[in-house]
C-alpha cells in the first residue's frame, strides 16, 4: 500500500513524518504517530518515519521506520535532510512535543532551516502540546517565541486540542484534528472479563475502578489515590486498577511523577489495593479497560481530545469520570465533550467529589450504562480512518499551494540507493 501513487485521479504527496518517540517506546506522541502512519498508508500514502535511537530496547523491524538520531539539537537536521533525499518525501510532517525532542529547540527552527535547504519540500507540524523548548538559561520569553516560530514557518499546522489552536490565533493551513483512540477495543482472542479481574487481584463483587495512563501529576494520579483512600476508610470495597506503562519513555519529569506517586501510595497505605500491569501491548490493554467497572482520570487540566487515553476508555464503552474541558478545548458540532452526557464530571484536584462520583457511578448502573455509550458514539467521531483522511487532505492543499515553490509530487516511486532505510 506505501507504494500506491495515486487516488481518486490525485496525485499524493511522499511523506515524512519526524517524531521524538515511536513504539517501542512508551509515550502518547509515539502511539499517535504509528497509528497515523498506519491509517495514512491505508489511505494511500507512502509514509516514512525518522524517530530516536531506542537504544538498549528491543526493536521493532519496520521497512519504512528509521531510529537512529540521539541527539534532537542543529546535527539532526542534516540527519533530516539525508532522510528528504532517502524517501524522496514532498512533506515533512513534525509531531511536535519538546519533551519527546529532549527540550532541545532545533525542532522549532527546523522548518526556516528546510525553507533554505529544501524550499520545495512542504513542512507541516502537530502540535500535541504549546510547551516551549529549553534553549538556554534565562531564555524567558524567547522559549515561547520558539513555539510561535514554529507555527509560522510551517506551511501548515494540527493542533490537537482546540485550545491550543485558539491560543495561537487562526492563520492559514491551521487545523483542529482530536486525536483518536490509542487503543483500539479489540482484547486477545477469547476474553474472559472474570479471569482479566481475577489476574488484577479483585474479588467478586468489588467495585474495580481503572486508571489508563502515565502517573502524571497533570493528570490527576495523585487526586485519584487520595480519593481511594477516602472510599476505602468508609467501609466501600474498591480495587484501583492502574493500566499501562506508569512513565513515558522519553520524559524525565515523567519518571520523577511516578516515583511521587508511588510514594504517595506508600503514605496513604494503598500498595495491598492497587494492581499496577506495566507496559502491556493493545490487546491486553483493551482487556484490562473492558474489565474495569468504571475508569476515573481526574486531569487536573480537564478532560480534552488530546487525551488518546480518554478517548481509548470512551471508546471501550466504560463509564468515564473526569474533570470538564475548558470551553476551547470542549470542541465543536458533532465532537464535542460535554460533562453530563459522556461523562460523569468533578471539580479538578477534588479528591472527595471523586470519590462520591464514584459511589454515584457504582450505585446507578443505568447512569454507568448511559454514559458508556454516549461515549462510545463520541469515540466513533475520531476514528483513525476519518483522522487520516482530513490529514491528507491538508498534505495536498501543502504540497500543491502556489504561494510554495512547486513541489516535485510524485518524483520517485523508490528509496535512494545511496542511503538504505
Amino acid at each position: 500500500m506505501a507504494e500506491q501513487r495515486e487516488r481518486n485521479g490525485d496525485v499524493l504527496p511522499r511523506v515524512l513524518m519526524i517524531t521524538g518517540e515511536f513504539p517501542p517506546l512508551a509515550g502518547g506522541v509515539g502511539d499517535y504517530s504509528a497509528r497515523l502512519a498506519a491509517a495514512l498508508e491505508q489511505f494511500g500514502l507512502a509514509v516514512f518515519v525518522l524517530t530516536s535511537d531506542l537504544g538498549p530496547m528491543p526493536a521493532v523491524p519496520r521497512p519504512h521506520v528509521r531510529a537512529d538520531i540521539r541527539d534532537w539539537g542543529v546535527h539532526s537536521w542534516r540527519r533530516v535532510e539525508q532522510a528528504i533525499t532517502a524517501c524522496r518525501a514532498d512533506l515533512v510532517h513534525i509531531q511536535y512535543q519538546p519533551g519527546a525532542f529532549q527540550l532541545r529547540g532545533a525542532i522549532n527552527l527546523l522548518p526556516l532551516w528546510l525553507r533554505l535547504r529544501r524550499p520545495r519540500v512542504g513542512v507541516l507540524v502537530t502540535f500535541h502540546d504549546l510547551m516551549v523548548p529549553y534553549l538556554f538559561p534565562k531564555a524567558g520569553s524567547l522559549r515561547w517565541l520558539a513555539v510561535r516560530a514554529l507555527a509560522a514557518a510551517a506551511d501548515g499546522s494540527i493542533f490537537v486540542d482546540s485550545a491550543d489552536q485558539a491560543r495561537l490565533g487562526p492563520a492559514y493551513n491551521r487545523l483542529w484534528i482530536p486525536v483518536g483512540s490509542n487503543v483500539p477495543c479489540a482484547p486477545p482472542p477469547g476474553f474472559d472479563s472474570e479471569a482479566v479481574r481475577r489476574a488484577l487481584g479483585a474479588d467478586d463483587g468489588q467495585l474495580t475502578v481503572g486508571y489508563f495512563g502515565f502517573l502524571t501529576r497533570s493528570k490527576g494520579a495523585e487526586t485519584l489515590l487520595h480519593a481511594l483512600r477516602l472510599l476505602l476508610d468508609e467501609g466501600r470495597d474498591v480495587r484501583l486498577a492502574l493500566i499501562g506503562a506508569a512513565a513515558g519513555s522519553s520524559s524525565q519529569s515523567d519518571r520523577h511523577d511516578q516515583a511521587a506517586c508511588l510514594a504517595l501510595s506508600r503514605e496513604l497505605g494503598l500498595e495491598q489495593e492497587i494492581a499496577m500491569t506495566g507496559y502491556l501491548d493493545p490487546p491486553a490493554v483493551s482487556a484490562n479497560l473492558l474489565a474495569c467497572d468504571l475508569i476515573a482520570m481526574p486531569y487536573l487540566d480537564g478532560a480534552s481530545f488530546r487525551r488518546g487515553s480518554l478517548l481509548a476508555a470512551l471508546e471501550h464503552s466504560r463509564p468515564v469520570i473526569t474533570t470538564p474541558p475548558t470551553p476551547a478545548a470542549r470542541g465543536l458540532g458533532q465532537r464535542e465533550l460535554q460533562g453530563g452526557q459522556h461523562f460523569l464530571a468533578v471539580p479538578p484536584n477534588d479528591s472527595r467529589a471523586l470519590a462520591d462520583a464514584v459511589v454515584r457511578l457504582a450505585n446507578a448502573p443505568a447512569l454507568a450504562r448511559r454514559l458508556g455509550a454516549a461515549g462510545k458514539r463520541l469515540a466513533e467521531q475520531c476514528r483513525w480512518s476519518g483522522i487520516a483522511e482530513e490529514t491528507a487532505a491538508l498534505y495536498r492543499q501543502v504540497v500543491s499551494d502556489p504561494r510554495r515553490p512547486a513541489a516535485r509530487c510524485g518524483a520517485g516511486l523508490g528509496w535512494s540507493g545511496r542511503l538504505r532505510w
